[in-house]
């Protein structure tokens, strides 16, 4: 997944830890970091199952001065 900080500050991150049976099967490196404005990276992101079928799980990262999180849903 590539991560893009089209602002003006350092945008800081943190995975918010899932808590639901499915956001417990992915992954991600790095879970925290730090984007420098106008800056990209890359986050590496794994899934692992032993269910089959269709989901939507959606998973929350919280950014230093934004009181909402940055919500991803993967299906």
């Amino acid at each position: 997944m590539l991560l893009n900080n089209k602002g003006l500050i350092k945008g800081v991150y943190k995975l918010v830890k899932p808590s639901t049976e499915l956001g417990l099967c992915f992954s991600f490196n790095p879970s925290e970091g730090m984007i420098a404005p106008g800056a990209c990276q890359t986050m590496e992101v794994q899934f692992s199952s032993d269910k089959l079928g269709v989901f939507s799980e959606e998973l929350h990262f919280s950014v230093v001065g934004n009181p909402e999180p940055v919500i991803v849903t993967f299906r």
